[in-house]
């Protein structure tokens, strides 16, 4: 059965989209490919689709010869429905890593980081990160902040194209770091809800606008659906792996 509000994406298809989206970086993204001295880009995926995409956009920008790092980040901005799979919009995003990863990139001369996802919908997360990659956080700043378990759990109020949401990050220190003036930030992703992007964040890069439906990805599809007979016949060798 099909449930109205999703649509299903098979295997084939993501990656394939993510190849395209590899191609697309590679033609119009004027990455610096480096050399054996010098890696000068980072990619990064987002947690969990995100780096899914990630992994097959950067073993093709290895076969244009475009040298670079990775590394992942995990955002959290939907709660799923327990009848339907469908994920519903929080109010908020939370970003989990946000520290760490702000160091890491500071600790590189990189030119470029590019963040991966698998699609761009509110643009709440991609602006969050692309603010604090570009801005930094500072903890004074925070409008709420408590302590968990040795770091504390700080809440920013965000505002993006008269739309202001709250954004969530875990901080040990009392500031992120930005990155450096110079360094490119740049959002990717296969597939973009441009009906849905309430934020004004549009994707520097991606393959697809697609429709505002709930969207069923080959990684996710065993949780997301819900209704009888509704992952057999959408995914069945899954189906047939997981239960027969």
């Amino acid at each position: 059965m099909s449930v109205p509000d999703k649509t299903y994406y098979q295997t084939d298809k993501t990656v394939n989209d993510s190849l395209r989206l590899a191609r697309i970086l590679r033609d119009h993204g004027n990455f610096d490919p480096g050399d054996d001295e010098h890696v000068p880009n980072a990619f990064i995926g987002t947690w969990r689709g995100g780096t899914y995409v990630a992994c097959i956009v950067t073993g093709g920008m290895e076969g244009y010869g475009i040298r670079h790092h990775t590394y992942s980040i995990a955002g959290k901005s939907y709660t799923s429905d327990p009848k339907t799979g469908i994920g519903k919009q929080e109010k908020g995003v939370k970003l989990y890593n946000m520290e760490e990863l702000a160091w890491y990139l500071k600790e590189h001369p990189y030119s470029t980081a590019c963040v991966i996802d698998e699609v761009v919908d509110s643009g709440r997360t991609q602006h969050g990160i692309r603010h604090v990659l570009r801005n930094g956080l500072r903890k004074r700043d925070a409008t709420h902040t408590d302590q968990r378990n040795g770091h504390s759990r700080c809440i920013f109020r965000m505002e993006a194209n008269g739309h202001e949401y709250p954004l969530e990050v875990r901080m040990s220190n009392d500031e992120i770091p930005p990155l450096d003036s110079g360094v490119r930030v740049l959002m990717a992703a296969i597939h973009w809800k441009k009906s849905e992007t309430i934020t004004g964040e549009v994707p520097d890069f991606f393959v697809e606008e697609v429709s505002p439906t709930w969207k069923v990805y080959p990684w996710e599809a065993a949780a997301d659906c819900r209704e009888p007979g509704e992952f057999k016949d959408h995914y069945p060798e899954f189906h047939k792996i997981l239960h027969e």
